[in-house]
């Protein structure tokens, strides 16, 4: 399947434009404070590209046969290599000294992938590690990369497969400060399971997540109404996420009617605000 359709967040925050009236109580510098729903847009669409590349390789090379190296599915100087043996299966990517991936993000070093069974076995689990591993954002932030997480499959033969994603320990560190991250998430293939069509692929994805941002606010989010990612489109086209900055009031995030288009509505308080994607 093609890992351009497929991945489910491409997600960088580019804009934040803010209007409306000061209301009673509403601290306005508290509450215009982005860098917390960017670090978490941010840390969400990492490992949202990781685990769906990892799920696209691990069911694309037989089973998790050892064979060839595998080039260029993440970015250009990503190489994938499977390796069997007495304690289990392994699947290393390795971007080597690094390179543009296709989600725009500049990847270097290596993220291995452990299997406890064969990954067409339903409850089957796959544990990511970093080594040396760094990514830099679209807005050329470096960060260097410590995290555990893994994807159980279960359903696998039903017409709605589901992943059950947990990120665990998450720290990403740069020269703006320390992301932390934790997140349980659930992707459920709604439409289009298994009959061959990537174009017909449809996800719903609901979670929870707590960190600490690079301004060192903690914040917890919650999707209200399921994210909805279809493979037609490279942007979220419905559900709602409410996020909680610690001392600051909610920020709603609503990604629409189903348009497939790069813009999310953001209410704090009475203030408006638009995300470009």
């Amino acid at each position: 399947m093609n890992i351009y359709t497929k991945s489910l967040f491409a997600l960088t925050i580019t804009a934040l434009f803010i209007s409306g009236c000061e209301v009673l109580n509403f601290d306005l510098e508290k509450n215009t404070e982005v860098v917390s729903a960017t670090d978490h847009v941010f840390m969400q669409s990492e490992f949202t590209t990781l685990t769906n590349t990892f799920d696209l390789m691990a069911q694309s090379v037989n089973s998790l046969n050892p064979g060839e190296d595998i080039e260029g599915v993440l970015g250009i100087c990503s190489v994938t290599k499977v390796e069997v043996s007495l304690s289990g299966t392994i699947m290393n990517m390795d971007f080597g000294t690094g390179c543009k991936c296709v989600d725009g993000k500049f990847r270097s070093g290596m993220i291995k992938a452990t299997f406890d069974k064969d990954w067409n076995t339903d409850g089957v689990t796959m544990t990511l590690t970093p080594e040396n591993y760094k990514v830099t954002s679209t807005e050329d932030v470096t960060y260097e990369a410590d995290f555990t997480a893994t994807i159980m499959r279960t359903d696998i033969q039903s017409d709605k497969p589901v992943y059950d994603i947990k990120v665990e320990d998450a720290s990403y560190v740069s020269e703006n400060g320390t992301i932390t991250w934790k997140s349980e998430r659930q992707v459920v293939w709604v439409e289009g399971a298994g009959d061959l069509d990537p174009a017909n692929e449809v996800y719903e994805i609901t979670e929870q997540s707590e960190g600490v941002a690079s301004n060192e606010v903690p914040f917890t989010v919650k999707i209200d109404t399921p994210l909805r990612l279809e493979a037609s489109c490279e942007y979220i086209t419905a559900g709602t996420i409410t996020m909680t900055p610690e001392g600051r009031k909610d920020r709603v995030m609503d990604y629409g009617d189903g348009t497939c288009d790069n813009l999310v509505k953001v209410s704090i308080g009475s203030f408006g605000a638009e995300i470009k994607l």
